[in-house]
């Protein structure tokens, strides 16, 4: 029985100087997560949406939905290769 899992530390992308404390979960994580413990067609809550997990949920193909109470970071998110909804700096 396996009781470990191995996977890849690696933040392709590096983030603007005023994030330099980079908290992001690298997207090999994300990836391996929402693979194992959703099922096709779920959506996943990212309840920490500003450094791209929820793009990261997108691109496996699960829809995503996130909340991010850091104004700056939602302007970070805008950068990112998915659309945000028009409230989304309101918000």
């Amino acid at each position: 029985m396996q009781t470990f899992l191995r996977l890849q530390y690696e933040k392709p992308d590096e983030l603007p100087s005023e994030f330099g404390h980079d908290i992001r979960t690298p997207e090999s994580f994300v990836e391996e997560f929402v693979t194992e413990f959703s099922k096709d067609g779920d959506t996943v809550l990212d309840p920490f949406a500003g450094f791209g997990t929820t793009e990261r949920s997108e691109g496996v193909g699960w829809g995503g939905c996130g909340a991010e109470a850091v104004r700056s970071r939602v302007g970070l998110l805008k950068g990112f290769a998915f659309q945000l909804p028009a409230h989304a700096s309101r918000g």
